[in-house]
């Protein structure tokens, strides 16, 4: 979590970054979620369908993928409470 925080554009402008190399950054939906939240606070934009759904979507598919390996080895996990 703290490399989503280091690479989404909290402590940089990510509008300075090559074209290139924002692209990939975008990937991180913390990065987006950031850039929405620049647009509605400071443009008094409405952020675009298709960011919002990347991260609901990637939301769910990571949360799902989490849940599995939950799942997976809470038999073989030991439980402190």
């Amino acid at each position: 979590m703290l490399l989503l925080m280091f690479l989404s554009g909290v402590f940089f402008d990510m509008a300075r970054i090559d074209e290139s190399l924002r692209a990939i950054l975008y990937l991180n939906p913390l990065a987006v979620l950031l850039k929405d939240y620049r647009e509605v606070l400071l443009h008094n934009q409405w952020p675009s369908v298709f960011d919002i759904s990347y991260i609901v979507g990637f939301s769910l598919v990571m949360g799902a993928i989490s849940w599995y390996l939950l799942k997976r080895i809470d038999r073989r996990v030991i439980k402190v409470l």
